[in-house]
């Protein structure tokens, strides 16, 4: 099997409400594109480093305030982004990110008491690194819509619950609506609404047929031994 890269490499990111099935999306897109010989890099937010996955678990089991969680969310992102990202980018990998930058806006901002404003500013200067003038944004940003109620009905089999999880079903309507505005607003180059209520093969075949569509059109794809 030839080896496939992409010309400075693809970044994926899924967003979503609780139980909207981004993280096994994002297991079957890896998946999906090694068996094609794609090298591929699959990253959470918060999380990716070992100081991510620490400030992820203080802050998804702790009650913060907005201005906190932003910040130490920005901090692990920093350092994902410069630790995973951006090498994997630079070596012509896929890189699928289970949440990324729009998660921020709805949580903290949108949901939370941080302007959109100061959210913004902090993200962009978070996600350029400082060797490159220009910032970190998906190529594709997918975002899996679905109601509340079977969101939240598919969390209850999870064994990973937190603090977001265990709010009310009014909470987690306003995240969906909240998703659904911030994507409209999100700098990345494209990005898709997909019904997650679907199955998971429909899911994945549509959002693996809006990928296929981007390299093929932009001519991403290189070909080595």
């Amino acid at each position: 099997m030839k080896e496939l890269t992409i010309k400075n490499g693809l970044f994926i990111a899924l967003e979503g409400g609780e139980g909207s099935g981004k993280s096994t999306l994002a297991k079957s897109l890896k998946e999906h594109y090694e068996s094609l010989g794609y090298k591929v890099l699959l990253v959470r937010e918060p999380g990716g480093t070992e100081i991510g996955e620490k400030i992820r678990e203080y802050v998804l089991n702790n009650e913060l305030d907005s201005y906190t969680e932003l910040l130490l969310f920005s901090a692990a992102r920093r350092y994902n982004v410069l630790c995973n990202i951006v090498p994997a980018l630079d070596n012509g990998k896929i890189v699928i990110c289970d949440r990324y930058v729009t998660s921020t806006m709805v949580y903290q901002a949108l949901l939370g008491t941080c302007t959109t404003y100061i959210v913004n500013e902090i993200t962009d200067a978070v996600v350029t690194p400082l060797d490159r003038g220009y910032s970190i944004y998906p190529d594709i940003e997918f975002l899996l819509d679905i109601n509340a109620e079977t969101g939240i009905k598919r969390t209850k089999n999870r064994n990973d619950n937190n603090k977001f999880d265990a709010r009310s079903i009014e909470y987690h309507k306003k995240i969906n609506n909240a998703y659904l505005s911030a994507i409209d607003k999100s700098w990345s180059d494209k990005k898709y609404i997909i019904n997650a209520s679907n199955t998971k093969n429909e899911v994945k075949s549509n959002v693996i047929d809006l990928i296929d569509r981007y390299i093929n059109d932009e001519k991403l794809i290189i070909e080595s031994r």
